[in-house]
């Protein structure tokens, strides 16, 4: 009962660990970090604790050199509106409005 933790906690926690380590070793710190993905420092150390984090992350990770292997997976993101929306329902209002002032 020394250790609980599961292995592929362990794995996460080591890959944490070297991501930390690379990160520091090219001179960004949790704050810098955290600027660069325009997010918490509190989320930054999610991102690496989780080992999971939105693709644009990813890609703002790989871009300032992070190995693949230290890169966090991609997590789950909830879709935003759908491009036209507002547009769509501005149209939908001024139907509804011509219709009210008609009758």
């Amino acid at each position: 009962m020394i250790n609980q933790t599961a292995p592929h906690g362990q794995d996460q926690q080591f890959r944490a660990f070297l991501l930390r380590r690379w990160l520091r070793e090219h001179g960004y710190d949790g704050r810098a970090l955290a600027r660069r993905l325009h997010v918490s420092p509190s989320r930054v150390s999610q991102i690496i604790l989780r080992g999971a984090c939105p693709r644009r992350h990813i890609e703002t990770l790989a871009a300032i050199g992070v190995p693949a292997d230290l890169l966090p997976l991609p997590s789950p993101e909830r879709p935003g509106p759908q491009k036209g929306w507002l547009e769509r329902r501005l149209e939908r209002a001024r139907r509804e409005d011509d219709h009210t002032s008609e009758a």
